[in-house]
């Protein structure tokens, strides 16, 4: 819980509850998160593809 001029601000689960629980934010991920991960992940290797078939004239999704 983060206080910021004398408001309380709620920042999702507390680490003391956290840690009692022995739990991880890995553990506590759902499958939206998950997804959303892939997801990113995904289009950064498409992004990444084509700069690098761009780049070297790969000859794949451009021409050399």
């Amino acid at each position: 819980m983060a206080t910021q001029h004398g408001l309380h601000i709620h920042l999702g689960r507390r680490p003391e509850a956290e840690a009692a629980a022995g739990t991880t934010a890995l553990a506590g991920a759902g499958l939206r998160d998950v997804a959303i991960a892939v997801i990113r992940v995904g289009t950064g290797f498409v992004f990444l593809w084509a700069f690098l078939d761009k780049t070297f004239g790969l000859g794949y999704a451009t021409p050399s």
